[in-house]
């Protein structure tokens, strides 16, 4: 999996957000912003999902 930091293209929105990826990156290749630009990827982090695991008592 996959953390990404995503920007707009547009210099007078540049909203930003993040967003996991599970598998590739080229399912970021059709992102856009919702004022109608295309996304630019900013960071790419490696990121697991964090598992939850139960005390056993001592």
């Amino acid at each position: 999996m996959f953390l990404t930091t995503l920007i707009c293209s547009d210099e007078a929105c540049a909203q930003e957000l993040e967003v996991v990826v599970s598998h590739a990156l080229d399912a970021l290749d059709d992102s856009a912003c919702a004022c109608g630009c295309t996304h630019v990827v900013l960071d790419v982090s490696a990121w697991e999902r964090a598992e939850i695991r139960a005390l056993t008592p001592a």
